[in-house]
């Protein structure tokens, strides 16, 4: 694991510190040695044999003398401080990988991670019904820094807290680029992080919360690329194309017309042109409750609305919202009984009068969803790790403002409300593989 890759690291980092009282021989050969390891460590890969044995002849004894310093004070030292530069030698290292977290000065785990199945999924956006129930690409991920809990029962909750950024674990964006289809209108949406996301996680129960904000930018493309896809190890088109790339999720396009509808999707392939719009989205998710996002009530999203299409509940006329849906709405059924669109995300409610149109019934009644609490095993307390668990599930609302391209905004329904089901495994680790 990283935690002892890393240590016998910094225990040959911290011997070179130490060289300075030993004989001349040593100070020749080892800073040298030190000088591989920092490389090593500066490229971020995992260390070679030579970096977690001991090194012979004038170095091996004062590694001896130094482990059990470095396993106590300067692991976590650098953990801490990603930042950090240690002096060998007379040279001097650069930073330690971002992708690491800080030590849980409480004891516990120190990372959770989130990454969606490829069932139980929904994406809703705008009061039309048109650009609602669409899977989310599987395999996308959320990852979170812990610290606050323990491994001893007694402290089950976590502080959550998640670097974004180049380099770091969440990295720049939110998952790959989110192709999506309605209407004849066909986008490709790069979710780009606003800042770290942040949150809770109990150990024992399952239980979690988080805020992740994004700014999503909206591309206008066709019906056959929508977003660019990562085959044979290139990107196939875009600004990125035939560069190399690897997959970062995957998800069915069920209305493009493309003859392969699965999509592989990659953070490394990006669409050309530029975003006709970008969108300031909040996602409060969560294994609870949530209810109709912005003002609440009848059309409770208005973001941009000069800009958009005058705001409705719904598309269903006065037949309103409110029965179980059938047709393409309701293509199949999963294992809990609920309808599956023939787009692939679940299906909530239909018009009235038009059963296979989805719809929010914001006109009368309110938006919910709701998580599940799913416990990683093997349960808290037991000091085991890894811990996981299949079907751990987040959910959210949220507004979302009008693009200001007319053509979208008017087959989606912006400005208006949106919704978000992620059916996760949830892995609880000690560090970070």
């Amino acid at each position: 694991m990283l935690v002892r890759k890393t240590g016998s690291l910094l225990a040959l980092f911290a011997l070179a510190a130490a060289l300075a009282a030993t004989p001349a021989v040593a100070a020749k050969k080892c800073p040298k040695l030190c000088k591989s390891i920092i490389n090593t460590c500066k490229a971020g890969v995992p260390p070679n044999s030579s970096c977690t044995t001991a090194p012979k002849g004038p170095c091996k004894k004062a590694l001896k003398q130094q482990r059990s310093a470095c396993k106590r004070d300067t692991i976590n030292a650098c953990k801490a401080d990603t930042t950090n530069t240690t002096s060998c030698g007379g040279s001097t290292t650069t930073t330690i990988p971002g992708n690491v977290c800080p030590a849980n000065a409480a004891g516990g785990p120190e990372l959770g991670r989130f990454t969606v199945l490829d069932n139980g999924t929904d994406l809703d956006n705008g009061w039309t019904g048109t650009s609602q129930n669409f899977p989310t690409p599987a395999g996308s991920q959320l990852s979170y820094c812990l610290s606050g809990c323990d491994k001893t029962g007694t402290t089950p909750v976590c502080q959550a807290s998640g670097p974004v950024g180049a380099g770091s674990l969440n990295g720049e964006t939110f998952g790959p680029p989110l192709p999506l289809v309605a209407g004849g209108i066909s986008v490709c949406v790069i979710n780009r992080y606003q800042g770290p996301i942040t949150g809770t996680l109990n150990l024992q129960t399952g239980d979690n919360a988080g805020q992740v904000n994004l700014f999503s930018d909206v591309y206008v493309t066709d019906a056959q690329l929508v977003c660019p896809q990562c085959r044979g190890g290139q990107c196939d088109s875009g600004k990125s194309r035939n560069q190399a790339c690897t997959v970062d999720g995957q998800v069915e396009v069920v209305n493009s017309i493309a003859t392969d509808k699965t999509f592989l999707l990659s953070k490394n392939c990006l669409p050309s042109g530029s975003p006709v719009g970008t969108l300031d989205i909040r996602l409060p998710l969560t294994t609870g409750t949530v209810s109709t996002p912005g003002a609440g009530g009848s059309k409770p999203c208005q973001e941009n609305l000069a800009n958009g299409v005058p705001v409705q509940d719904d598309a269903c006329g006065p037949s309103g919202c409110g029965a179980p849906c059938t047709g393409n709405a309701c293509k199949t059924t999963d294992a809990l009984g609920r309808c599956i669109d023939v787009k692939g995300g679940i299906s909530q409610l239909c018009c009235n009068g038009q059963t296979s149109t989805p719809c929010f019934p914001t006109r009368n009644g309110t938006i919910q969803r709701t998580g599940t609490a799913a416990i990683p095993a093997p349960a808290y307390p037991d000091p085991t790790y890894p811990k996981s668990v299949n079907g751990n599930v987040n959910v959210a609302t949220f507004c979302i403002a009008a693009t200001s391209a007319f053509n979208v905004d008017q087959v989606t329904g912006l400005p208006g409300p949106g919704a978000l089901i992620l059916n996760n495994t949830l892995e609880v680790l000690d560090t970070v593989p």
